[in-house]
């Protein structure tokens, strides 16, 4: 089996400006404990605990509980109200990023996460079939198909 990542996802503490006036930024997730913060509640009702890494410095954190929502769009609305900080996925936050609706904090503490791989089967002869195509080899294209058509006919089932 062969998989390819095709995402490298990973969540972000963003404030507005407005919710930055008068306080100063977070510096290290300990610092968030002495800011409001949006927190996320599951689909199970538990709380999500805000996960932060940095040179295998590792750190997970019970945010003051300000808000609790459980909704994407409205966790959204309301860090960008001004209302708290929030954590949340950086593919949600790009426009609002990008238009400077919200800041991001705290940042070189939210490393990417493994995210999605399409994930590919590949018969056993897969890899005698891509030495085959490799012209590090030295073999010439003839060579290669007649070595091709030998392994193909050999795959074949008897009727």
């Amino acid at each position: 089996m062969v998989a390819i990542p095709i995402t490298r996802p990973r969540s972000l503490v963003v404030g507005s400006p407005e919710y930055f006036k008068g306080r100063s930024k977070p510096i290290v997730p300990l610092d968030l404990v002495q800011h409001r913060c949006i927190e996320m509640r599951m689909a199970n009702g538990r709380m999500y605990r805000w996960e932060f890494e940095r040179r295998g410095e590792a750190h997970v954190i019970d945010v003051p509980r300000n808000l609790t929502l459980d909704a994407t769009d409205l966790i959204l609305a309301a860090a960008h109200s001004g209302a708290a900080l929030a954590y949340i996925g950086e593919y949600s936050l790009a426009a609002h990023m990008a238009a400077g609706r919200l800041n991001p904090v705290v940042e070189e503490w939210c490393p990417a996460y493994p995210g999605l791989s399409l994930f590919f089967v590949t018969p056993p002869h897969a890899r005698q079939i891509a030495r085959l195509h490799r012209p590090d080899q030295g073999t010439s294209c003839l060579t290669n198909r007649v070595k091709l058509r030998q392994i193909m006919g050999s795959m074949r089932r008897p009727n």
